[in-house]
């Protein structure tokens, strides 16, 4: 079962309405930002955007806290539609400039089911 079938109709409507953004710059304005709370379900949720927009031209790129930023800091300055993450990371990396919320059209925040 997938967790994060959310996830499609959020890919379809950034294929449908134009990927916008994502070239190469320190300072990313992804189109969707998904806030999950721990770093096991952020993983996991970009690992399904990955499948979904395989072949594509949406990008999504995951941070989380605990590991070096820099890593990450280089990733998401490749290109990011699509940005999945913790909140503190999130955070950090829009103090910093690294990610821009000015072209987000759908945020999401995601919680465990229990």
């Amino acid at each position: 079962m997938c967790k994060a079938a959310f996830l499609l109709p959020v890919l379809t409507g950034m294929l449908r309405n134009g990927i916008a953004g994502g070239t190469f710059s320190v300072i990313q304005e992804p189109q969707t930002v998904v806030i999950g709370p721990t770093r096991e379900l952020v993983t996991q949720i970009h690992h399904e955007a990955c499948k979904f927009a395989y072949n594509t031209m949406a990008r999504s790129v995951v941070v989380y806290g605990g590991v070096s930023s820099n890593f990450q800091a280089r990733e998401v300055a490749k290109g990011a539609h699509m940005v999945v993450g913790t909140p503190g990371r999130l955070m950090d990396f829009v103090r910093r400039g690294y990610v821009s919320h000015r072209h987000c059209y759908q945020p999401i925040v995601t919680s465990i089911a229990k």
